[in-house]
This record gives C-alpha cells, structure tokens and sequence, in this order.
C-alpha cells in the first residue's frame, strides 16, 4: 500500500507538538504532504508516556543512569473519498538507560518538575562511603605498618 501512494494529507488528533512532529518526519520519510489530494491520513495519539521507573546504574564518580521507558498508544486510519482503506494501531514500549546529567544538561529534568525520578537507596549514600573510608583507611594503616618494620 505504501508504494501506491505518493501524496497524503495529515490530519493529527494530538496537543503534543513535540510527537506530531516526530510522527510526521517519520511519515514524509515514505510520502510527500500535499492538503488537496483525497488521501487523507487520520493520526490519533492515544497515549505518550516518559517513565523513569528504576535507577540501574550506581558509579563511584559521576550520575546515575536511569531506566527510560516511553510508552506509544498511535491509531492510523488512511481514508480515501470517504471510505477507510487501511487503519492501523501500533502500540509499543521502548526502553533504554540515559544518564541524569544528559536529562539535565538537554533541560529534559529540572528541579522543579514533577518527574518522578526514583530515590538513591541508602546503602548508595551512607554504606557506600563508609565502605570507600575504612577500605582507604586500611590500605593507609597497611602500607605504613609493613613499610616501619
């Protein structure tokens, strides 16, 4: 089907600029846009979700990287003189890591939003350092203990 058609119109059932546009770049890939041709596409975005569900990556120096999960809900319906030739859902969940300093640097994450990023642990905060302390403390006692006798 995607071959018999050249030209399209797009129609977007979506307040969300930022997919629109992403939606359409992906589909000008395969047509070209044109407002008086008969092919009509109807996009209705049912549902664009961003989760940070879990911290997945703990470094000694530097942020955390955090698990993405981007959920898409897209229904499709081509119509041509009125009549529904083709209609298509596609319902999908990505998911990669990025790091906090990325979604910081790129002003994805701010302070003030209401993202919901999950909480270091507290072996992360307290037990870790701890650990680091005593471990470079021993090294410390070690080498001048055995280097005195």
């Amino acid at each position: 089907m995607r071959n018999s058609i050249k030209t399209i119109h797009l129609k977007f059932f979506s307040e969300n600029e930022t997919i629109n546009s992403l939606i359409r770049s992906k589909i000008y890939n395969w047509v070209q846009e044109d407002s008086l041709r008969e092919n009509l596409c109807d996009i209705v975005l049912n549902k664009f979700d961003v989760r940070y569900p879990e911290i997945v990556s703990f470094p000694l120096f530097g942020s955390e990287k955090l698990k993405r999960e981007i959920e898409l809900d897209i229904s499709f319906n081509l119509v041509k003189n009125d009549f529904v030739v083709f209609n298509h859902r596609i319902k999908e969940i990505y998911s990669d890591t990025v790091s906090v300093e990325e979604l910081i640097r790129k002003g994805i994450l701010k302070p003030d939003d209401g993202i919901n990023i999950p909480k270091i642990p507290v072996w992360r905060s307290l037990i870790e350092p701890a650990i680091i302390s005593s471990t470079t403390g021993l090294i410390v006692y070690l080498f001048f203990t055995v280097r005195s006798k």
